[in-house]
């Protein structure tokens, strides 16, 4: 049963939409199995930039079944768009009939609370996420099923005091909530969404007993995994392999590949401890367009930091890595940071530790400055043809979290991808 996971290892935007578009030319069935419409995954093709939100990367792969899982909460808005995105592009895709639907309630509930934490606002999106899955596992959650009729949408309103409850969090936010009336018509815009709903579970099990490879993509990064991630500023799912074992009761996989950038970044709130405002920082924050794909937030820029890939290397299962946007690295020294010492004390973080906020928050991380190379990398499709210092610091990465690099990312078009020997080991999968 061949199973690839891949997820990112760090804040989220890694860089995964184009690892999976990359890897989907050689599987059947992509799944994208938790999160919404805050996670966007970017792709160049053809030189034209193209960010889908809630489908898998791979709906720009003909002939590829996308299925959109029972664990993503879905804005129907954004489904009609990249649907229409799937058709033009020659793939399949299968909406999951339990995936919750995110309401424009949700939405406004999810501004409401952002507004009155002020300065402790968590830094959402405001897109409703959070909302969205408290109802899902308060097991009153508005699923895709229900749009079938106007008669199934009251009922799923009324279902668990559910509109009731959220207007009254939706008041103080200023805007006058929306009645039932009015979300039954909202709701009945989306009937279009119908004739692609099924059962994603159900065409996983069947598609793996043929002997199809299935990639499983997650969102956002190990950093805002709603388990292991910097809690409360992470989402509101499990953004590593756990949440595709726990949405398709699958709990074997070939391999887990982890997405990792060149350097760190990280949007919205949240502890960042390899966080820099430097001349460095700004400059890759200019070259890599570090904005967020849906929000269009700037992201912060930090150095590699090597002890939180590791961890993330280490709790998420990763079995592989691929490194992105390592030729933005070209032209100067690089800072990277290969450990942590607390504050109070100046001992060094045990090996072991789990590295929450609270932790996070209380360390100096430790940096070396590694030499750099000054000629463009982005011709290269060997590892052999990377300079030597960029070698060496792929070698650290992988000496330091002892997980393998298969891929390394050295442009942002689809095939400025190098793929190493090693990828060999998966041929198997792939």
């Amino acid at each position: 049963m061949p199973v690839i996971v891949i997820v990112g290892t760090q804040w989220g935007d890694e860089g995964k939409g184009k690892v999976v578009h990359s890897v989907a030319q050689k599987a059947q069935v992509i799944v994208r199995y938790a999160g919404g419409a805050n996670a966007g995954h970017s792709l160049e093709l053809n030189g034209k930039r193209i960010v889908v939100r809630l489908c898998p990367s791979g709906i720009t792969t003909p002939g590829v079944l996308c299925l959109v899982g029972p664990g993503v909460v879905c804005d129907p808005e954004v489904l009609i768009a990249e649907l229409q995105i799937a058709k033009a592009a020659g793939s399949r895709v299968l909406l999951d009939r339990d995936a919750s639907v995110i309401l424009p309630l949700h939405k406004l509930v999810d501004t409401a609370r952002e507004m009155a934490r002020g300065s402790k606002a968590l830094g959402t999106t405001r897109n409703g996420i959070g909302p969205a899955y408290e109802d899902r596992d308060a097991r009153r959650d508005f699923r895709l099923q229900d749009l079938a009729t106007e008669a199934s949408i009251r009922k799923a309103l009324e279902r668990g005091n559910l509109h009731a409850d959220r207007t009254r969090d939706a008041l103080p936010g200023g805007v006058l909530p929306p009645s039932i009336d009015e979300l039954v018509a909202w709701g009945s815009q989306f009937k279009e969404l119908l004739e692609y709903l099924g059962d994603s579970r159900a065409v996983v099990e069947e598609m793996l007993e043929q002997g199809a490879v299935v990639v499983a993509e997650g969102a956002q990064g190990f950093g805002l995994d709603v388990d292991q991630g910097t809690r409360p500023c992470c989402t509101s799912s499990s953004s590593m392999p756990a949440g595709f074992s726990k949405s398709f009761g699958i709990y074997h996989f070939n391999c887990v590949i982890g997405i990792a950038k060149a350097y760190g970044t990280r949007v919205g709130e949240g502890v960042m401890p390899t966080l820099m405002d430097t001349e460095w920082s700004r400059r890759m924050q200019e070259l890599g367009q570090e904005r967020g794909s849906v929000t269009g937030r700037i992201r912060r820029v930090g150095a590699m930091d090597l002890p939180y890939l590791k961890f993330a290397c280490r709790r998420g299962g990763i079995t592989h890595l691929v490194i992105t946007k390592l030729d933005l690295l070209t032209g100067n020294k690089i800072p990277v940071c290969d450990g942590y010492r607390y504050k109070n004390t100046g001992m060094r973080v045990e090996k072991h530790t789990t590295l929450t906020t609270e932790v996070l928050e209380n360390v100096d991380p430790q940096f070396t400055l590694l030499d750099g190379w000054s000629e463009p990398i982005g011709h290269c499709r060997r590892y052999e043809e990377l300079p030597q210092q960029a070698q060496t610091y792929l070698k650290l990465i992988e000496s330091s979290t002892r997980v393998p690099i298969i891929g390394i990312g050295v442009g942002p078009d689809r095939d400025a991808i190098i793929w190493r020997d090693s990828l060999s080991s998966l041929s198997q999968s792939l």
